[in-house]
């Protein structure tokens, strides 16, 4: 096997450093190669502020949300925001479940490949597939649903 060289950088200057045989592999290692396995995060004791625990919330509170959320938006952009609200929580309040989180879970929106939730809207009303992504995001930003 021919003498290898690699050049290792340290901080300005190079060192040249000699590998004449392989790395003895009885010694440990730094670094494990087991995998790790992502889980979801738990849910805080304490929900995050200003809005709190919003898992059983009403859709009208929810929309009341969305008017304080956005305070100086414009009455036709909170009118397209709560009717995205009203869309898409009214799905899935007809899902199985106590809260927002197992609602959304149960629904056909929260697999790997699932379809976007502007497919509720009604056909040829392009704009209530935006109004429902809108509410999604609001949903995933105040924590009422999680992935």
């Amino acid at each position: 096997m021919p003498n290898r060289t690699t050049v290792e950088t340290y901080t300005v200057r190079n060192r040249r450093q000699n590998y004449d045989s392989a790395p003895n592999q009885t010694e440990p290692r730094r670094f494990t190669s087991a995998s790790l396995k992502a889980a979801p995060a738990p849910r805080p004791a304490k929900h995050p502020a200003p809005f709190g625990d919003l898992s059983q919330a009403s859709i009208d509170d929810l929309c009341e949300l969305a008017r304080h959320a956005w305070p100086n938006q414009g009455r036709s952009l909170v009118e397209k925001r709560t009717a995205g609200i009203r869309m898409l929580f009214g799905h899935l309040e007809s899902l199985s479940g106590q809260t927002w989180q197992e609602r959304w879970e149960a629904s056909r929106f929260n697999a790997e490949n699932a379809l976007a939730v502007n497919v509720l809207g009604r056909p040829g009303i392009g704009y209530d597939g935006s109004n429902m992504v809108s509410a999604l995001k609001m949903a995933f930003a105040a924590r009422i649903i999680q992935i």
